[in-house]
C-alpha cells in the first residue's frame, strides 16, 4: 500500500484544499460542479459550493478536476521541508546526465513539469 500523499492525485487534491482554491469537477456524465474541495479519501471527494451546499462525490464518477489557478507539484523534499538550496549541490553523473538533458528538452505535460516526481509502485 502506498503512503498517504505519495501519489499525484492526493497531492493535487490536498493542495487545492489547503489553498482553498476553486475547482471545476467534471463528471463522467458531462455535468460540471464548481466549488472548493473540503476533504477527500480513497473513494470520495467532498465539494463545498458557493450556496453553502456540500456534495459527496464518488471518485469513480469524476472525469476531471480543473483548478482555477496553476499549482506546482510538490516534491518529496519540499514536503519534508528540504530543498536543494539547503542541502549539498547535486552533480549529475554520466549515467543520468543524458536523462537530465532529455528531460529539459521535453515539453512538460499541461505545462507542469512532472519530471521531478518520484511515484511509488
Amino acid at each position: 500500500m502506498s503512503k498517504p500523499g505519495a501519489n499525484l492525485q492526493d497531492s493535487f487534491l490536498n493542495q487545492v484544499r489547503k489553498e482553498d482554491q476553486e475547482v471545476a469537477v467534471v463528471m463522467t456524465n458531462g455535468m460540471t460542479l464548481n466549488g472548493h474541495v473540503k476533504g477527500f479519501d480513497n473513494f470520495t471527494v467532498i465539494l463545498g459550493t458557493s450556496d453553502g451546499k456540500q456534495h459527496l462525490i464518488y471518485k469513480h464518477a469524476i472525469a476531471q478536476v480543473i483548478g482555477t489557478a496553476a499549482i506546482a507539484p510538490r516534491s518529496a523534499d519540499s514536503r519534508r521541508g528540504r530543498s536543494d538550496k539547503d542541502g549539498a549541490k547535486r552533480r549529475p553523473t554520466e549515467s543520468n546526465q543524458s536523462e537530465t538533458t532529455e528531460a529539459k528538452n521535453k515539453e512538460p505535460f499541461n505545462k507542469i513539469d512532472l519530471s521531478g516526481l518520484k511515484l511509488e509502485q
